[in-house]
């Protein structure tokens, strides 16, 4: 070495070029390497061209590191050779990017390639660049059969590739992942799949083409099966209208009997029988009609049931000159206890109205439906003659208050009576969720 200047000093390890003076260059590089530098070197000074070459070098303290090595042949005035000039270049960094870079390439397409779902990778000069194991499992198609895009297209869609293809080119120079939608591909054994498609621009590659990853859920079992549910569906809707439509036809047939058969009796109590028994069939009816027309089979407003129910009492006994004056607080009440509750208000109503104002000519009964927090009060007071003190509904005996009764246990709740001016029932129970 003739010459050199202080970065080469630094990068060999010596703290001046004075020290490299009269060096042999060979023990600069590391003895695997010596042999195919000598050989290069002679052709330099044969005054051939040399091409850039990598070694691997050796420092004053015997470290290595990779260097990339550019030589010119010297001339003197007579072009005669006397020797070469040589850029070094410390390349370890970029020798370990590299090698970071290719092992993370590795690692990106083992993941690719073993993820749980369909995967492809496309460029825009129309290639398949990559396609995974499930992608080539779930269509049966291999690298070989779609080579580009184009291919696949025309595989997946048939007639409709060229409009698929159209909005699959629009996507490499998008921002941000985008989802497709549903759409049906065509498998290599002509079986269709349902495949929902979201795709990514990856950018440029390393050879300046656009790419694109384009990964898919097959959800074709289950859209067979939301197909499946939505056909039981309109099943279920057609038989629920038949349904009701009969229950509604046959309890209101039952109501018209009892009616007909109590206006063919002379005996009054036969009549009054009949007549209660129509009342309760009644509240059940209405009940029924509600549940049908809201939709909602699992709870009612008491605003819409109560002065319904209440409304239809008064229309069977419209002979009876009573005032009926409802407060009805609207609130949510579920079908646990919804039919006992409006059979508990028939029947104290229905009792009210032929026991209370016995000898008058007139009468008014007040219905107060109200609820403060999870709990709900029912009361039904008359201004009439008074309950009898005989009557007590813990040792009843007539089927009315014996119905009541039960019913009033069904639903968890108490029931009072309070004697005075007229007689008021205090039904009390709790809201269920």
């Amino acid at each position: 070495m003739i010459a050199a200047n202080q970065a080469s000093a630094l990068m060999y390890g010596y703290e001046s070029p004075e020290q490299l003076k009269g060096f042999d260059t060979r023990l600069l590089i590391a003895e695997r390497d010596r042999e195919r530098a000598a050989g290069i070197q002679t052709t330099i000074l044969e005054g051939q061209k040399a091409p850039i070459r990598h070694y691997t070098e050796v420092r004053r303290d015997g470290s290595e590191f990779e260097a990339e090595i550019v030589s010119k042949t010297l001339y003197g005035p007579q072009q005669e050779v006397l020797g070469y000039i040589g850029i070094t270049r410390d390349i370890s960094s970029t020798r370990e990017t590299e090698k970071a870079l290719a092992e993370s390439k590795i690692q990106f397409r083992l993941a690719l390639e073993n993820a749980p779902i369909p995967i492809m990778i496309r460029t825009d000069d129309g290639k398949v660049d990559f396609i995974n194991a499930v992608w080539k499992e779930l269509t049966g198609y291999t690298e070989e059969d779609i080579p580009t895009v184009e291919d696949w297209m025309k595989r997946a869609y048939g007639e409709k590739h060229s409009e698929m293809e159209r909005l699959a080119n629009g996507i490499y120079f998008e921002q941000g992942p985008k989802d497709h939608g549903d759409y049906p591909i065509r498998t290599k054994t002509g079986d269709t799949l349902i495949w929902d498609f979201a795709t990514a621009s990856l950018g440029k590659l390393a050879d300046g083409r656009m790419a694109v990853i384009t990964m898919a859920k097959d959800v074709t079992d289950r859209r067979h099966d939301e197909e499946a549910i939505k056909k039981l569906l309109v099943e279920k809707e057609l038989l629920l209208r038949d349904v009701n439509h009969r229950t509604k036809n046959n309890l209101n047939l039952i109501y018209s009997l009892l009616l007909i058969q109590a206006a063919t009796k002379k005996d009054p109590l036969a009549v009054t029988a009949l007549e209660e028994a129509a009342s309760r069939v009644q509240a059940i009816q209405d009940l029924y009609v509600l549940l049908v027309e809201g939709g909602d089979h699992v709870a009612l407003h008491s605003g819409d049931y109560f002065p319904r129910l209440i409304d239809g009492i008064m229309e069977v006994a419209h002979h009876i000159p009573i005032t009926v004056e409802k407060k009805i607080e609207d609130f949510v009440i579920g079908m646990r206890e919804l039919p006992p509750l409006g059979l508990i208000v028939n029947e104290l109503l229905t009792n009210a109205m032929k026991h209370a104002f016995t000898g008058r000519s007139e009468g008014k009964v007040t219905i107060d439906i109200s609820k403060r927090e999870d709990q709900a009060t029912i009361v039904i007071r008359d201004d009439g003659v008074g309950i009898p003190e005989s009557i007590n509904l813990e040792k009843t005996t007539g089927f009315g208050f014996m119905m009541i009764k039960c019913l009033v246990q069904q639903i968890d709740g108490s029931i009072s009576i309070e004697r005075g001016a007229g007689t008021t029932f205090r039904i009390d129970f709790k809201l269920k969720e």
